[in-house]
This record gives structure tokens, C-alpha cells and sequence, in this order.
């Protein structure tokens, strides 16, 4: 299962790229879901990095469709976020599907080993894409991050889907910015502006 890398851009778009509408769907999600999650003040802060794996729904266990932010029409998949701070969260409050040996500083990782945890799996897209899997995360996977994603080391916790990379689906990892000094300031930044802007900003992507 090949991971392909997609950047959001103002001047390179991506809209005929592979889970387009489903990764600026995914960034709108971690936009709003950061709103209430990052005031309350237990360790996640503007320079955390966040990330959103699209899911096949189970109601039935408590986790349904998601809801589109703009409208909220439903969606034909559920949401997972992960977050870089998980590590540091998990000691205030109960995360659902949270390892016994606790989560790592990647917020790629975390909403893999989430979704893993709470027996869910990713979502496949629809033709002429049909069974790719798409995430968002803020920040170009790092150099450990890529290789863990591809199921083929990186250290950590166990990627628990990487058993099905021999499967024919492609996981489209679309990311806004680099993984530099400039990158992370840059999204430090952006983290910090109200709502409305950034979701703004979004549909702009």
C-alpha cells in the first residue's frame, strides 16, 4: 500500500488529486475539533500538531457518520483525530482506543493506532479511486513518520494496519506544510487564529 503525499497549496490546489474533497474535509474537522479540545488547557496547545484519518462508520459501537462542518449534512465516513500531545492528554482524560504502553508524539500515528484500537478502518474512496484511504495531518510525516506509515519500520508502537500493505489501496496523506523551522512556525501560527478565519482559509486549499 503505497503512501502518497499531497500538499495543500494556494498556487498548486490539488482538487483532480486522489481524496481531495476528503482531506479538506478532514483539515476543516481538525480545525473545528481543535476549537473545544485545545482551550480547556490539558496539554494540547497551538503548537500541537493535529490529524484526521477518514473511517468506515459502526454506530453500533459508538462511531457514526461524520458530520460536514460547513452545513452539516452527514458524511459517508466517521472521523478520527489524532494529535502529537496524546502522550501528555492521555493522563488527564480517557482517549478511546488508547494503547496500554501510551502514544507516541506523532499525530499521523495516533489516529492510525485509534483507529486500530477501536476496531475501525479507514474509509475507501469511491471510483476511480475506489478502496484508497485518505488522512489529513498538519505537517509533512517526518522522516520516522513516512516509513511507519508504509508499514515498514519507524520505530513505535505498531502501525495496526500494516498487515494490509500488500493490499492494492493507496493511503493519500495530504499535509499542509512542511515538516521545517518555517513549517512548524507557520502552523503554530495558523493554530492560532479564531475559527472562522481558518476555516476560511480552508476553502482556499
Amino acid at each position: 500500500m503505497p503512501v502518497v503525499l499531497h500538499q495543500f497549496t494556494v498556487a498548486v490546489g490539488g482538487v483532480m488529486n486522489p481524496g481531495y474533497l476528503e482531506a479538506l474535509e478532514l483539515a476543516r474537522q481538525c480545525a473545528t475539533h481543535a476549537h473545544t479540545q485545545a482551550l480547556p488547557g490539558a496539554g494540547i496547545a497551538h503548537g500541537s500538531c493535529w490529524a484526521a484519518l477518514a473511517t468506515v462508520p459502526n454506530p453500533g459501537a459508538g462511531f457514526p457518520l461524520g458530520n460536514a462542518v460547513a452545513g452539516g449534512a452527514a458524511l459517508p465516513y466517521g472521523v478520527v483525530f489524532g494529535n502529537s500531545r496524546f502522550s501528555i492528554v492521555g493522563a488527564f482524560a480517557v482517549v478511546p482506543g488508547a494503547p496500554a504502553v501510551g502514544f507516541s508524539g506523532h499525530a499521523e500515528r495516533n489516529a492510525l493506532v485509534v483507529a486500530g484500537g477501536n476496531g475501525l478502518v479507514p474509509y475507501g474512496l469511491v471510483a476511480p479511486n475506489a478502496g484508497d484511504w485518505v488522512m489529513y495531518v498538519q505537517l509533512h510525516p517526518c522522516v520516522h513518520c513516512l516509513p511507519w506509515l508504509q508499514g515498514v519500520g519507524g520505530g513505535g508502537l505498531l502501525n495496526p494496519f500494516a498487515g494490509l500493505i500488500a493490499g492494492a489501496q493507496n493511503l493519500h496523506v495530504w499535509y499542509r506544510w512542511a515538516h521545517n523551522p518555517l513549517g512548524c512556525a507557520a502552523k503554530d501560527t495558523w493554530n492560532g487564529l479564531p475559527l472562522a478565519t481558518k476555516l476560511a482559509q480552508i476553502n482556499t486549499w
